[in-house]
Parts: structure tokens; C-alpha cells; sequence
């Protein structure tokens, strides 16, 4: 098998005297093109190698799930450590003023309960938050979250997608497709990049780098072990179809002595058919020659002895 990117589309096979070729895809295995072509009793699979895998809706959910987890670790801490840089004011009372009523509702009960603040940040409280506190000014001095995000304000946006495609995922009949969950671990890697969350943006990106990997060399590996199965499977019906026509070859050549012989045997029974024929002519006309005699020396007998008794 040639490695290029057309010879993967397009594999030519020879098995015994077939010819196959294939370029495009007529069914779906296991969520991969393939292609059969067949011609009697022997069937060619043709494989896009081309074509990256596409993960399937558990991988992408369980890939997506990972990545909020650890966005929603590194995002706590850092809006309770960024508020407390704030002269003058508590992180729970900045994070109040952010939200809704049934939202800060929710927030002091869970601080009552004796969580810590951390954990009463709810996950959907994270736009709300940066963007209520986005400008903080004190003193001529701004201690908002734009300097973080440089001054940036299209990452409320990116805050906002992220609650969203969080929102969206926990639904377990919306369907989460592939680009959905590439363009969320993006948007998650960029924010925790903003945040000096190196190591947590590694992570997320080493997430997105194994689900959507190219996995083209190890489909070719297997690809070309499949080829070698067939080539062996090949050998053995170029030996069967070698075999069977020598059988042929030698039941012809029989066949051919069987037809000369019983030509031969028939030659002879006519022959003694004709033979029989003009024997049983011959007996005839020797059985009628004969009766004829028989009757001639009767009658010669008779006259004589009627000769006889009248000269008496």
C-alpha cells in the first residue's frame, strides 16, 4: 500500500481475475466510510484513511465534563483571590451585588450551611460575576477584572459560550457534536490561559489533542495488516482456482479417452451386429436350402417306390 493521501483514497485490488476499484462510500461501520465491492464469493473493504476518526457521544461528553471540572476548580479561586484585592470590600458582597435574587438566594444559604466561599460560586455564577465587576474603580485605580483579560471584554463573551455549552451538555437528549466540544475545550484553554492557569490549560489541551487526534498512521497500520490477511487469503484461492483447473485439465483429458474409447467399443458392436446379421442370413438361407433338399428326396423316394411296387 502507497501512504499518500491519494493512494488512501483510492485503493486498487486484484484478487484472481477481478479487478476492484473505489473511491467514494455507499455504508457507515461503526461510524467510519467504508466501502465493499464484491464479485462472486470474494467482498474488498475500502477505507478513507484520509478522514480523521470521529469521536463517538460518550467520548465527547466524557472529554467535555473533564474540561468544565477543571475550569470550574480554577475559576472559583480566582474570583474569590481577585475580590479580595478590592480595598474596602468583601468577596461575598461583590459577588452578591452580580447576581440575581434567586441566584444570591441561593449563594447565602449555601455560605449558611458553612461551605466556604469557593464552593458557593456556582458554576452558571462565573460571567455574571467578572462582567458585574469587570470595572472596579478606587483611588484612580482600577482593581476590575479587565486587567486580567487585558482590558479584553470579548472574554464575556467566551465566559458566557462556556455556561452555555455547560447548560447544553447536562441535557441528555441535545445532541453534543464534535466541532460543539472543539470549540468549547478551545474557548475553556483560552480563559484559563487569561487566568495564569498554565498547567490547567495543558491539561484541557491535552484533552482536545487526544479526541481529536490524527489517527491516520494507525489506521494505515491496521489497513495494511488487513491487506496482508487478504493477499495471504488471495494466495490460497489462486492456489484452489490453479488446483481446480488442473483437475479440470485432467478430467477433460480423461473425458477425452472415455469418448475415444466408447467411439472405439460402438465401432465394434456394429461390426458384430453386421457380423450376426449376415450369419443369421446365412443360417437362414442354409435352414431353407435344407428344406428344400429334405423335400426334393422325398419326393424322388416315393416315386421310386411306387415304381417299384407297380413293376411287381
Amino acid at each position: 500500500m502507497i501512504n499518500t493521501p491519494e493512494a488512501s483514497r483510492e485503493l486498487l485490488w486484484y484478487i484472481g481475475e477481478g479487478f476492484f476499484a473505489a473511491s467514494k462510500y455507499c455504508l457507515l461501520v461503526d461510524k467510519q466510510p467504508r466501502k465493499w465491492y464484491a464479485q462472486g464469493n470474494i467482498y474488498v473493504e475500502v477505507v478513507d484513511l484520509s478522514t480523521p476518526k470521529s469521536p463517538n457521544k460518550d467520548d465527547l461528553e466524557d472529554a467535555l465534563g473533564k474540561a468544565l471540572r477543571i475550569y470550574r476548580n480554577c475559576m472559583r479561586p480566582f474570583i474569590v483571590r481577585h475580590l479580595r484585592k478590592v480595598p474596602g470590600e468583601k468577596p461575598e458582597g461583590l459577588i452578591d451585588r452580580a447576581l440575581s435574587d434567586q441566584q444570591s438566594d441561593q449563594f447565602w444559604t449555601t455560605l449558611d450551611k458553612g461551605d466556604d466561599i469557593e464552593s458557593a460560586i456556582d458554576f452558571s455564577y462565573f460571567p455574571a460575576i467578572i462582567q458585574r465587576n469587570w470595572l472596579i474603580e478606587q483611588n484612580r485605580q482600577n482593581y476590575g477584572f479587565n486587567q486580567q483579560f487585558d482590558a479584553d471584554m470579548t472574554f464575556q463573551s467566551r465566559l458566557w459560550l462556556i455556561r452555555e455549552g455547560r447548560n447544553i451538555g447536562e441535557h441528555e437528549d441535545t445532541k453534543v457534536d464534535s466541532e460543539f466540544v472543539r470549540t468549547h475545550l478551545f474557548l475553556i484553554g483560552e480563559v484559563l490561559n487569561k487566568i495564569n492557569e498554565s498547567d490547567r490549560q495543558s491539561e484541557v489541551e491535552k484533552i482536545r489533542d487526544e479526541l481529536f487526534s490524527d489517527d491516520t498512521k494507525e489506521r494505515l497500520a491496521e489497513a495494511e495488516e488487513r491487506l496482508k490477511e487478504m493477499e495471504a487469503e488471495n494466495a490460497k484461492y489462486k492456489k484452489s482456482l490453479l488446483e481446480t483447473k488442473e483437475r479440470l485439465t485432467d478430467a477433460e483429458s480423461k473425458n477425452s479417452k472415455y469418448e475415444k474409447d466408447t467411439a472405439e467399443l460402438s465401432k465394434q458392436v456394429d461390426e458384430k451386429e453386421n457380423r450376426m446379421k449376415k450369419l443369421l442370413k446365412q443360417q437362414k438361407e442354409a435352414k431353407a436350402q435344407n428344406e428344400k433338399s429334405k423335400s426334393v428326396s422325398t419326393c424322388f423316394y416315393t416315386k421310386k417306390r411306387y415304381l417299384s411296387t407297380s413293376h411287381l
